[in-house]
């Protein structure tokens, strides 16, 4: 286990002792691990999650996460600041786990865009900000 976190991947500074999102940590001496907290027995998510998005702002491209604790019907999407559909990013049948996708917005303009995650009955949403 770690013991005094002195940064982690989202670049905040912060003690081991208060929870975290559960992302990769590393300590000052170099060593790397997971956090479980969010891990069941078989190291599948024990809750629906979407993470934020990294980096954000970003320029073209950024990282988009999320945590299934069952199979379910995935749906990830990008909206414009209107609410106009831009990507579709996920629209299958997944099982249960995590999840990274790239997302680039070379072809966008510089501005606020939203991703939405429909996976079963869960929904979230949340922002970022392409800037060029």
């Amino acid at each position: 286990p770690l013991t005094s976190v002195t940064d982690d991947i989202d670049s905040e500074i912060r003690d081991a002792m208060y929870p975290d999102i559960g992302a990769d940590e590393f300590d000052s001496t170099g060593a790397v691990g997971i956090e479980e907290e969010h891990l069941s027995e078989n190291n599948l998510p024990k809750d629906f999650k979407l993470y934020d998005n990294y980096p954000n702002p970003f320029n073209p491209s950024t990282t988009i996460r999320y945590d299934i604790p069952e199979a379910a019907h995935v749906l990830l999407e990008i909206f414009n600041i209107l609410g106009q559909r831009g990507k579709i990013l996920v629209d299958q049948n997944q099982a249960a786990g995590r999840y990274t996708h790239k997302f680039n917005g070379v072809d966008l303009s510089s501005g606020m865009y939203f991703f939405r995650i429909k996976a079963g009955q869960y929904h979230q949403v949340h922002k970022m900000i392409l800037q060029r």
